[in-house]
């Protein structure tokens, strides 16, 4: 391969390369300036042989494209004494990557909750929610929530009981469930069914023994003089039969205010205890006798 010798336009050190490395630059070994090779006709000469003076002579073999170059063999020069004097050109540097947008990701705490899905529940006969399903569990370990109380969610054709869905592996299974209405003693109950005539068969008795006299004491029974007698006897029933329903498991805090109203304490009982309504009707139709 020819050689090509030029001028170092900077320090006018003659310069001697490899014929290929026409069109490119190079760094002058000696005041390290940026030099353009070009090949003019009628200026090349054989490999080996150089017509410039010693010390100022170099001689280069192109290594790769980028224009770096190290010494060929044949060199006349001691490029020793230059040291480093030569330095490679810079590389073009490779496009960098536009950055990557950055998704915001949710803190998994907020993702977990926005999945879970809402729940309702009962609380003495109104509709609390939604809740997620962790906050249902916080509430059925700290018993606000419990056997018999009624909940839903989407997916469910009406209001279940808790422990007839899937948040009853909660409940605390070391408590046995409710005694079914069947296996509770009714006595009260009925009793309480047939107090309105019961209390009116009482009134007559305290006015018997307060008046003495069987056509006044007839009087005031009419008269309703003593018809704390009769509530007072339904008001009792009601609390001590409460008693018993709650002795059996159930949970009685929705109808225990309600003893002093016996209509609504018989139907919330029979709700609680999944019996008829039974008793509830014998006690409507014993009141309506006992006012006519």
């Amino acid at each position: 391969m020819g050689k090509i010798q030029t001028l170092c336009e900077h320090c006018s050190t003659k310069l001697s390369v490899p014929e290929s490395a026409s069109g490119k630059k190079i760094r002058c070994p000696k005041c390290k300036g940026i030099v353009l090779i070009s090949a003019p006709e009628g200026n090349h000469f054989d490999h080996g042989k150089s017509n410039v003076d010693e010390g100022k002579q170099s001689e280069w073999s192109v290594e790769d494209p980028w224009g770096n170059f190290t010494p060929n063999s044949a060199t006349a020069v001691d490029l020793g004494e230059l040291d480093s004097s030569f330095e490679q050109l810079p590389r073009p540097e490779k496009p960098r990557p536009l950055p990557k947008e950055k998704k915001t990701i949710a803190p998994l705490s907020e993702a977990r909750a926005a999945s879970e899905e809402k729940w309702f529940y009962e609380e003495k006969g109104k509709r609390k929610g939604p809740v997620s399903e962790s906050e249902m569990i916080q509430l059925i370990n700290s018993a606000a929530i419990s056997r018999g109380t009624s909940v839903w969610k989407q997916g469910f054709p009406d209001w279940l009981k808790v422990e007839n869905t899937d948040l009853q592996i909660h409940l605390d299974n070391s408590v046995p469930p409710p005694l079914s209405g069947e296996h509770i003693n009714n006595t009260i109950v009925w009793v309480l069914a047939f107090a309105p005539l019961i209390g009116q068969f009482l009134e007559g008795i305290v006015a018997g023994a307060i008046h003495g006299d069987f056509e006044l004491a007839t009087q005031a029974v009419a008269d309703n003089d003593y018809w704390f007698v009769t509530l007072g006897l339904n008001i009792a029933l009601s609390f001590f039969d409460e008693r018993r329903v709650k002795s059996a498991g159930h949970n009685t805090d929705k109808f225990n205010g309600w003893v002093w109203l016996v209509p609504v304490y018989l139907y919330q009982r029979a709700k609680a205890t999944r019996q008829n309504l039974a008793y509830f009707i014998v006690w409507m139709v014993c009141f309506v006798l006992a006012i006519l």
